[in-house]
């Protein structure tokens, strides 16, 4: 089975690191075959692009006009799908890669089990079956993507479940039913009072709010600041990233 590779970097020895290191992963795991597209400025990138093409995409964050960051967030715009892996000489930037929701992050120079790992991940992604959630509503029961929660939130008698779709779905499951199934997974944490948030879905973190996707912005307890920013580099981290 091919697999469509782009890789975007202005520095050419960069992109025959990835190249390379791509060509040898796959003669580990062959069930894939790579076909690798390089590209040495986000221009020439787009005038190849179409929508569900490319399964995996590297992107250097510094590459001119048009940048990694601004490249990559017009990707997920079109495709939710795509995977997204930045390359940076420098973890400065790891922050402002949250709203393309990234799946790693390599700083330069890394190594071959760096970038398996990062590999081993995407891979994962690839293959990936979505986990299910079942909620209670008015009289019935409706199961959903765990994925596509963005937010949580106590209103009243209900809890407001929002979805990346922009659906709300009104439930009478307990805060503490959603809270302990949510809280369990790495992506998930409460902000502050019976509100949990996605970290994926995350697009700035400054001060004591938090400012999600769809708009919202909500307020952070003091005391789980630090927790919150060590759990976002941590999902990019643990989605194949690599800070050292």
């Amino acid at each position: 089975m091919n697999l469509q590779i782009a890789v975007i970097d202005d520095v050419q020895k960069d992109i025959d690191t990835v190249k390379n290191m791509t060509k040898q992963y796959f003669s580990e795991n062959s069930i894939f075959q790579p076909v690798i597209a390089e590209y040495l400025n986000a221009n020439d990138f787009l005038k190849d692009y179409t929508k569900d093409f490319f399964q995996i995409v590297f992107v250097d964050i510094c590459i001119g006009e048009i940048n990694g960051i601004k490249l990559s967030q017009r990707l997920r715009h079109n495709d939710k799908d795509i995977i997204i892996i930045f390359i940076s000489t420098t973890k400065e930037f790891v922050f402002q890669t949250f709203k393309a929701v990234p799946h790693g992050y390599l700083c330069k120079p890394y190594s071959f089990q760096e970038f398996s790992e990062t590999m081993d991940r995407a891979m994962e992604k690839i293959s990936y079956q979505p986990h299910e959630l079942t909620v209670k509503i008015p009289r019935n029961e409706e199961t959903i993507y765990v994925e596509n929660i963005m937010t949580v939130i106590t209103d009243d008698h209900y809890l407001n479940i929002n979805m990346i779709t922009g659906k709300i779905i009104r439930s009478i499951s307990t805060y503490t039913e959603i809270a302990e199934k949510l809280l369990s997974l790495e992506n998930f944490v409460e902000c502050n009072r019976e509100i949990i948030i996605n970290v994926n879905y995350i697009v700035s973190f400054k001060g004591c709010d938090v400012a999600m996707q769809d708009g919202k912005v909500y307020p952070v307890r003091r005391q789980d600041r630090k927790k919150l920013s060590e759990i976002m580099i941590k999902v990019i981290s643990n989605k194949g990233g690599f800070f050292s």
